[in-house]
C-alpha cells in the first residue's frame, strides 16, 4: 500500500507484517487481526469489521506474492475472530477474495488460499452453505491443481486429523488457526503457537489429499452437514453438484461421488428425490477407466438402489427408465450390469406404468443376454425380460392406441413394436437368446392371437431363416410357432382333417418359397421340418396343400427344386411313423377325398420318378407303377436316377412294404403288374447289392400255382382318372427333357461365343 494511507483500525506494524516475507510475522499479524475482530464484535462495531475485510481483500488481489499471502491468512483470522455464530454475517465477503486466489499462477499463493479457505470453513460450519456453490467450485479447482509437491505435509496432516478425532476438531475450531505451512517453518514452533502445521515443500499434491480429506471425510464437515440436514433441501445441494458431474477429470469425479455418498449417508436427506438429476451423470462416471472412480460410483449407485426399496413412493420410474435404457447398451460391462439392475428394480416398483417402455427395454436387455460374457449380466437381463413379460395382460390387445378411434387408456402398451424388437434378435448367435425370444413369441401368441395373426407375414419371414439353425430344439420351437400362427386366432393344435385353418396355406406358401430360395435348407432340414409340421398340424392337410402349391410352381425354372421336394415328401411319407395313418388311408383309397389326395400327390411327385412310383406301390396301384417303369427307359438315365432306383429297391425290402411282398403270392392281374414293376426295376439297376437283393427275392417266388392266402384284395375306386395322371406324368417329363436340351444348346452357344469351345 502507498505511504501515508489510512490503515485504521489496523496498526502500521500489523500492515507491514502482513506483507512480510517471513511467515511468522504474517502469523503474528493474523493474531492481531483476530483479536481486533473479537473486540469489534464485543463493541457491536460491524463497520470496523467490514473495513478490515475490505483492506484484506485488497491485500489478497495485490500483485506481490507475500502481500497476497498476508491478505489470505488475515481473512482466515477474521473468520476465527468472528466465531461460528457471527461468521455467517460476513461469509460471502471473506470467501470471495480467497476463491479468486485459487487460480493464481503462483503455487505458493494457491497453497495459501487453500489454507485460508480450509480455516474459514472450519469456523463457519453451517454458514458455508450460504456460499456453498462458490466453495464447491473452489474445491473442484483445488483437487485438479497441477503441482505435485508437499507429500510430506499431506501425510502429516492426514495423521494429525485421524489422531485428533472429534475432540480436537470441535475444540480447535473456536480458538486455533489451522495452517498447512509451506517452506521450513517446522512442527515444533507451530505446536508452541497452538497452530497445526503441515511442513513440507511446495503445494500441489497436498491440495488434493488435503481437500479430499478435510472437505469430504473429516468429521467436521460431516458434523456440519448432519447439524443442518434438517433444514437442507437435496435439490439445493444437487443444483450445485449437478453441473460439475459432467467433468471427465477422475479426481473431480471421486470428489463429487464422495460428496454424494456423504449426503446419501445422512438419513434425513432423501436423494431419491433428485435421482432424475444425478442418475445419468453417475452412470457416465461409472464408465470411467479409473478403478477408484468405478469403485466409488458403483458403491453409491448400489446404495441409491437400496434406498429405492425404502422410498418407493418418491421414485420417478417413468423419467428414470429412459436414462437407464441409454446406459444399458453401453460397451462397459459394469455400466450394463448396473443399468440392468436398476431397470429390474424399476419394473418391480413401476409395474404396468412402464409398459410404454416395453419394447425399448427388450431392445436393451436382449443384446445383453445374447452377448454379455458375465453370467451375472445374463441372469439380470433375463430377469428384466421376464418381468416385462409378466406385466402383459390379455386385454392389452384391446387397448391399442388409436385402434378403434378412442383414446388409449392409461398403462397401455403398443404390442407391434414388441414383436418387431423380438424378431430382431431371433437370429442371435446364442441358443439361450433364441429360446428366450421364441418363448416371448409363444407368450405373445397365447395372449394376443389376433395381433400375431395380423403380423403373420412379418413373423413368418423372420422365423423361416431360423430353420437353418444347428439346434433341432430351436427348429422345433420355430415350427411350433409357425404352426400356431397358421391356425390363429381361434384354431388349436393338432388339426383334424376336416378343419380349415385360415392361414395355413400362406404359412406353407412362405415355407415353400423359403425352400425354393435356399435349397440347401431343404436338403439339410427339409425332412425334420415337414415331419414336425405333420405332427403339429395334420399330415393330410400339410401334404395336400403343399402338393397343390408345388403344382403352381413353373417347371421351367424350378425343375430340380420340384424333384427334391417330391423326393423329400415321399421319403417322409414312407419312413415316418407319425404318418402311418396317412399311409394306411393311401393303401385303401376308400373315399373320394383320399382319391383326391392321391391324385394331388401324383401330379406333384411326377417331377421325381422315384417318388411317383413309390406312391403307386404304396397305394397298391401296381398296373400304374408298371406303366411308369416302362416309361423310364424313354428318359435320361443318369447316375442320380440310378441312385434313386437303388433306394427304392432298398425301401421295398423294409417292413413297411411287407404287404407288397405278400401281394407277389397272389394270382391275379395286380400281382402280375407288380411283377412287371419289379422286373422292370431289376433290369434298370446296374449290378449292385440292391440288384442282388431284388433278384434273390424274385427268384424265390413259388412256381404256379402260387400260394393262396385269405387276405382280401384292397378296394379300388373308379374315381381316379389314371389316364389323365399318366398323361400329366408324360407331359412333365417331356417339358423337363426339352428344358435340358434348351439348356445344353444355350451352353454350347455361350462356349462358342467365349472362344472356349475348342
Amino acid at each position: 500500500m502507498a505511504g501515508g494511507a489510512d490503515y485504521s483500525p489496523l496498526s502500521s506494524a500489523c500492515v507491514r507484517a502482513l506483507s512480510d516475507k517471513v511467515s511468522d510475522k504474517r502469523k503474528a499479524a493474523a493474531t492481531e487481526i483476530e483479536k481486533l475482530v473479537r473486540e469489534s464484535i464485543n463493541a457491536n462495531n460491524p463497520q470496523e469489521i467490514k473495513r478490515v475485510i475490505a483492506m484484506l481483500e485488497e491485500y489478497a488481489i495485490n500483485s506481490n506474492v507475500h502481500t497476497k499471502k498476508g491478505g489470505l491468512i488475515g481473512l482466515a483470522a477474521v473468520a476465527v475472530g468472528l466465531g461460528t455464530q457471527n461468521c455467517s454475517l460476513y461469509i460471502g465477503d471473506i470467501v470471495t477474495p480467497i476463491v479468486s486466489c485459487l487460480s493464481d499462477q503462483n503455487t505458493n499463493v494457491r497453497y495459501a488460499a487453500a489454507e485460508s479457505l480450509y480455516n474459514v470453513v472450519r469456523v463457519a460450519r453451517q454458514s458455508i452453505f450460504e456460499v456453498f456453490e462458490q466453495l464447491f467450485t473452489a474445491l473442484t479447482v483445488l483437487v485438479t491443481d497441477p503441482d505435485n509437491h508437499v507429500r510430506v505435509g499431506a501425510g502429516m496432516l492426514n495423521t494429525t486429523m485421524k489422531a485428533g478425532g472429534a475432540e480436537g476438531v470441535s475444540a480447535a475450531a473456536h480458538d486455533k488457526v489451522f495452517v498447512c505451512a509451506g517452506g521450513a517453518e517446522g512442527v515444533s514452533a507451530a505446536a508452541h503457537d497452538k497452530v497445526f502445521v503441515c511442513a513440507g515443500g511446495a503445494e500441489g499434491e497436498v491440495l488434493k489429499e488435503l481437500v479430499q480429506l478435510l472437505m469430504i471425510k473429516c468429521l467436521c464437515v460431516q458434523e456440519v452437514l448432519k447439524e443442518c440436514s434438517c433444514s437442507l433441501e437435496p435439490c439445493f445441494l444437487i443444483s450445485v453438484l449437478r453441473p460439475k458431474l459432467t467433468s471427465n477429470n477422475s479426481t473431480v469425479q471421486v470428489l463429487l461421488v464422495s460428496w454424494l455418498s456423504l449426503l446419501q449417508s445422512i438419513p434425513s436427506l432423501d436423494l431419491v428425490l433428485v435421482l432424475t438429476d444425478i442418475l445419468d451423470p453417475l452412470m457416465r462416471i461409472l464408465d470411467s477407466p479409473h478403478l477408484e472412480v468405478i469403485k466409488e460410483a458403483d458403491a453409491l449407485l448400489s446404495s441409491l438402489l437400496e434406498s429405492c426399496h425404502h422410498h418407493t413412493e418418491t421414485v420417478d420410474c417413468l423419467n428414470l427408465t429412459p436414462v437407464l435404457l441409454e446406459h444399458a447398451v453401453s460397451s462397459s460391462p459394469i455400466v450394463q450390469d448396473m443399468s440392468l439392475l436398476w431397470l429390474s428394480e424399476l419394473l418391480t416398483l413401476g409395474g404396468r406404468s412402464l409398459l410404454s417402455y416395453a419394447a425399448p427395454i427388450l431392445s436393451a436387455s436382449l443384446p445383453c443376454f445374447a452377448e454379455a460374457s458375465s453370467s451375472k449380466t445374463k441372469d439380470v437381463a433375463k430377469k428384466v425380460s421376464e418381468k416385462v413379460m409378466a406385466l402383459l395382460q390379455p386385454h392389452d390387445d384391446e387397448l391399442q392406441p388409436g385402434g378403434d378411434g378412442t383414446a388409449a387408456k392409461e398403462n397401455t402398451v403398443e404390442l407391434q413394436p414388441i414383436v418387431i424388437e423380438l424378431l430382431k434378435h431371433v437370429m442371435d448367435d446364442t441358443d439361450q437368446c433364441k429360446f428366450l425370444v421364441l418363448r416371448w413369441l409363444c407368450h405373445m401368441m397365447h395372449l394376443f392371437p389376433g395381433l400375431m395373426q395380423s403380423e403373420l407375414e412379418r413373423v413368418s419371414n423372420a422365423l423361416l431363416p431360423v430353420l437353418r439353425d444347428r439346434s433341432d430344439v430351436v427348429v422345433v420351437k420355430v415350427l411350433v410357432l409357425l404352426a400356431t400362427l397358421s391356425v390363429a386366432p381361434k384354431g388349436s393344435l393338432p388339426l383334424q382333417d376336416g378343419d380349415s385353418p385360415p392361414h395355413l396355406d400362406r404359412v406353407l406358401e412362405l415355407l415353400v418359397e423359403a425352400f425354393s430360395r435356399d435349397q440347401q435348407l431343404l436338403v439339410e432340414r427339409g425332412q425334420l421340418i415337414l415331419r414336425q409340421l405333420c405332427v403339429l398340424l395334420s399330415p393330410t392337410q400339410v401334404y395336400e396343400r403343399i402338393s397343390k402349391l408345388l403344382q403352381k410352381v413353373p417347371v421351367s425354372q424350378n425343375s430340380d427344386f420340384l424333384s427334391m421336394m417330391a423326393h423329400t415328401m415321399a421319403t417322409i411319407l414312407i419312413t415316418s411313423k407319425e404318418l402311418f395313418p396317412m399311409r394306411l388311408q393311401l393303401r385303401k383309397l376308400e373315399t373320394k377325398d383320399w382319391c383326391d389326395v392321391f391324385a394331388s400327390l401324383f401330379k406333384c411327385w411326377s417331377h421325381n420318378s422315384f417318388s411317383v412310383i413309390l406312391l403307386c406301390l404304396l397305394s397298391q396301384n401296381y398296373r400304374q407303377s408298371a406303366q411308369l417303369v416302362s416309361l423310364l427307359g424313354d428318359g435320361d438315365i443318369t447316375v442320380d436316377f440310378l441312385v434313386e432306383v437303388d433306394k427304392l429297391v432298398q425301401l421295398l425290402e423294409s417292413p413297411i412294404f411287407t404287404y407288397l411282398r405278400l401281394d407277389l403270392l397272389r394270382n391275379d392281374s395286380d400281382s402280375t403288374a407288380l411283377l412287371e414293376t419289379l422286373y422292370g426295376l431289376l433290369m434298370i439297376l446296374p449290378q449292385s447289392s440292391s440288384y442282388t437283393k431284388l433278384a434273390t427275392r424274385l427268384s424265390n417266388l413259388p412256381a404256379a400255382p402260387r400260394l393262396v392266402h385269405d387276405r382280401p384284395s384292397p378296394c379300388r375306386t373308379s374315381q381316379i382318372d389314371f389316364d389323365e395322371l399318366l398323361g400329366y406324368f408324360k407331359e412333365v417329363h417331356e417339358k423337363k427333357r426339352l428344358q435340358k436340351q434348351l439348356a445344353l444348346v444355350n451352353d454350347l452357344h455361350t462356349l462358342a461365343r467365349s472362344g472356349d469351345f475348342l
